[in-house]
């Protein structure tokens, strides 16, 4: 066998050694937490809108977020409600798409119509008021509705249309992510 051909087995090896190691050199980095003094402004002009969603951020807290956001550059905060509206009002930032009600109780199932669409009305109300644009609603979890999808669908839809009325009244889009 000649010496310098390289077997798949042994480039599989050396592979993961260097992968593993690249990965261990960067989990070392991100322990090094940055402070919000060390943030930098990274959008230059302010020609794109950016935000960033709280969820992915858990450890800071929103007042913490619209600091660290608003020292980036970003124009927003997304999926909060309307109590944390006046923090990112405060900032100076804006929430381009509000949440309601959490993603496994939804439209889809009728008993749950009336604390849902409760929900989404008051961030309607809520977006109206602080001139937001958009609320999004998401129709459960389907393992959550036994029925067959169109079924599922169905209700969310029946749901869904008494809202309509409403978010063109006060001038909002409302979206509904479907599953």
């Amino acid at each position: 066998m000649n010496e310098n051909k390289l077997s798949r087995r042994t480039f599989i090896r050396s592979s993961s050694i260097i992968a593993a190691g690249t990965v261990a050199g960067t989990l070392a980095r991100a322990g090094q937490a940055m402070t919000v003094d060390e943030v930098e402004r990274e959008v230059k002009n302010g020609r794109i809108n950016q935000s960033v969603s709280k969820w992915c951020y858990g450890k800071f807290s929103l007042e913490e977020m619209c600091v660290i956001g608003k020292k980036m550059g970003l124009k927003a905060i997304d999926l909060l409600g309307p109590n944390d509206f006046p923090t990112l009002k405060k900032h100076g930032l804006a929430c381009s798409m509000i949440n309601t009600h959490n993603l496994t109780k939804g439209l889809n199932r009728k008993e749950n119509h009336e604390e849902c669409l409760e929900k989404i009305r008051t961030a309607i109300d809520a977006a109206a008021e602080y001139g937001y644009p958009n609320v999004i609603s998401f129709p459960g979890n389907r393992k959550l509705c036994h029925r067959i999808k169109e079924n599922c669908r169905a209700r969310g839809k029946k749901g869904r249309h008494h809202l309509s009325g409403i978010s063109q009244q006060q001038g909002q889009s409302q979206g509904l992510h479907v599953r």
